[in-house]
């Protein structure tokens, strides 16, 4: 595994519109645990507020995209490829 994983939020107001999924950090993937950390803290110095209502399917279906494209360049390497969804 190279440490590297995306870090999404969902079910927030930034500039009165609902997010129901969004990039947390500047960065489309961070590394390991303390990227995590640290992207999440950012979200919380932006003007974006948590909201409701919270809706899954914006970010199940941003984390099976990100899935699927995973495994298509791993097999273009002959590599195996896993992706966890943690919510």
């Amino acid at each position: 595994s190279d440490q590297r994983m995306p870090v999404w939020g969902f079910g927030a107001k930034y500039n009165g519109d609902v997010r129901h999924c969004f990039q947390c950090g500047q960065e489309v993937e961070v590394e390991g645990v303390q990227g995590i950390m640290d992207a999440y803290r950012g979200v919380f110095r932006t003007p974006l507020t948590m909201s409701f209502p919270t809706k899954f399917t914006e970010v199940l279906e941003t984390a099976a995209s990100y899935a699927r494209h995973e495994q298509e360049m791993a097999a273009e390497d002959a590599r195996l490829s896993y992706t966890i969804l943690l919510l």
